[in-house]
């Protein structure tokens, strides 16, 4: 697995394909050849758990705490994350800038 930072407020999010967005997951099938890429948190984490951890989990094991780390993630992605979005940042300032 590789981390590559990206720098938003340069736009190096625009390189790496999909919706433009961080994070991004980009997985290749040495069977097919094939490429995929996933840019949700949630998405991510989903496939992550699916594919990869076979018998083990990145969620809590009962439902309650399941249930309530879901709702953490929630809060932070539609939440709190949309305020913070650099779309909706730049478009408020150009909204100022008139």
């Amino acid at each position: 697995m590789n981390y590559i930072p990206v720098h938003l407020l340069k736009g190096e999010q625009c390189l790496m394909g999909g919706m433009a967005q961080v994070p991004i997951l980009e997985c290749h099938d040495t069977k097919t050849g094939q490429t995929l890429q996933i840019t949700q948190s949630l998405a991510i984490i989903d496939f992550i758990e699916e594919a990869f951890l076979e018998g083990n989990s990145l969620l809590s094991s009962g439902i309650i705490q399941r249930t309530f780390t879901r709702e953490l993630a929630e809060i932070i992605n539609s939440g709190t994350q949309p305020l913070s979005n650099l779309g909706l940042i730049n478009s408020l300032n150009s909204l100022i800038a008139c």
